[in-house]
């Protein structure tokens, strides 16, 4: 963001006196309204966990979309196992697992596996299916080669480029160096490779598999060529005209590769990532500023990409916005740098394009604030078993802010703020996280 400083100028003048402006201060009213009705803090007890799950049919839909989405790459469970012990958890009414509930609740929840160290100690995963697994079992079955699409497809592929990708992200984030363009070029070369090797399956359910190690290759690509684009005064010589179109494809791709997945009806990877985010970002960056070089072809690519890149990666952020009231503010930088890439390429209807800009968000909050009512009781922040010991404790409580009154984080909580530019937050451009989820616990955006 601090190679793209005319975004926040933009920012400021179509939200001033804006309908979204004023949307923004309706969800606030709303949520202090909420926030009013009730308690700030509330907690709900209840007998086990089990009360906390839906009837059975919405659980039984629930569960098979997470073992048809997450399950089929970052693998938790033993399916066989967890089937048999999920029939035999309905047989009755009260079961005394308390685990079982956990386990169904986590999965409900969609909580992604999540590792805090790339080091391993244990042995990589071989590509074999569930079924194949048993306790009575001495030693593992033969791994199958990677063409033939087994439960551990995803894992045993995407080991075979963790340590290459574990390097590339120290290179990527490191401040003492910068990569040379050949080596930019080696290990474009490298990833290029990587992708063209995933095996194309037609396994119902392969798809996710398929677009996941494909997308954490590409996001490498981004970030690789935009390090060569993002000083918009640098020459326009043949490495940085070469970087901006192959930034272009990369983001291109991403954004597609997204749309694609989503068209099948699985969000998951929508609602997780924020790689067709980033892309559309360096999109829109390398579109503004790609009129000021005398070159067609540049000029060409960058109009291209911006109206479909762009338009994708917002499409696909509104969609998490209002599937987990997440990514509000990133919706909001992503429409204005939309509008401002494009003011370049139609100057004559300007008033047109930042109009454009900020209906995009009006809308999404309108979306929003209709969903709201203040009539309802607001979600528990705190669950107690009722035999369970109550543990003391200390409640912060920030009167009139409305995050804990509301079902999710919205823009309510964002409240569409112009200097919402954390330049601490570098997973939006960087590569933090290694596992590429770009969503960090505990963030409000």
């Amino acid at each position: 963001m601090a190679y793209f400083p005319e975004l926040r100028a933009f920012m400021k003048n179509v939200y001033h006196n804006s309908t979204a402006q004023r949307l923004a201060q309706d969800m606030m009213a709303v949520g202090k309204a909420t926030s009013a009705n009730g308690s700030s803090y509330r907690i709900v007890s209840v007998s086990s966990l089990r009360d906390l799950l839906p009837d059975r049919s919405i659980t039984d839909r629930l569960v098979q979309k997470y073992l048809s989405t997450f399950e089929t790459t970052y693998r938790i469970l033993h399916i066989p196992t967890f089937q048999n012990a999920y029939e035999q958890y309905w047989d009755v009414e009260k079961p005394g697992s308390g685990e079982m509930d956990a386990v169904v609740l986590s999965m409900l929840a969609c909580t992604p596996s999540m590792v805090s160290r790339l080091e391993a100690d244990c042995a990589a995963p071989g590509n074999f299916n569930d079924v194949q697994l048993s306790p009575s079992l001495e030693e593992l079955p033969p791994s199958e080669p990677m063409e033939i699409f087994t439960d551990t497809s995803f894992l045993f592929i995407s080991t075979r480029s963790v340590g290459f990708r574990s390097s590339l992200c120290a290179l990527t984030n490191s401040l003492q160096s910068r990569l040379s363009f050949q080596d930019t070029l080696s290990h474009a070369n490298t990833i290029e490779d990587y992708i063209q090797s995933i095996p194309n399956w037609i396994d119902s359910g392969s798809l996710q598999v398929r677009v996941l190690l494909d997308l954490q290759l590409r996001q490498l690509l981004v970030i690789l060529y935009a390090a060569n684009t993002a000083d918009a005064g640098a020459t326009l010589n043949t490495e940085r005209r070469y970087s901006i179109i192959a930034l272009m494809e990369a983001a291109a791709a991403t954004t597609a590769l997204h749309t694609a997945l989503t068209a099948s009806s699985n969000l998951a990877l929508c609602c997780t990532r924020s790689d067709y985010y980033r892309a559309a970002l360096l999109v829109c960056h390398a579109a503004y500023h790609a009129n000021k070089v005398n070159d067609t072809m540049v000029v060409q690519a960058a109009k291209s990409t911006l109206d479909s890149c762009a338009q994708q990666a917002l499409r696909l952020q509104e969609e998490r916005v209002m599937l987990v009231g997440r990514g509000g503010q990133q919706h909001w930088v992503l429409s204005a740098a939309v509008g401002l890439a494009s003011v370049q390429f139609e100057p004559s209807h300007s008033d047109a394009v930042k109009l454009q800009a900020i209906d995009r968000v009006s809308r999404l909050l309108y979306r929003m604030l209709s969903r709201k009512d203040i009539s309802e009781e607001p979600p528990a922040n705190e669950v107690l078993l009722q035999d369970a010991p109550r543990i003391a404790k200390q409640i912060n409580s920030h009167s009139g802010y409305s995050a804990e009154a509301l079902s999710t984080d919205s823009f309510a909580d964002v409240g569409l703020r112009i200097d919402a530019f954390d330049f601490g937050e570098t997973s939006e451009w960087m590569l933090d996280d290694f596992w590429f989820l770009n969503e960090p616990f505990g963030s409000e955006c």
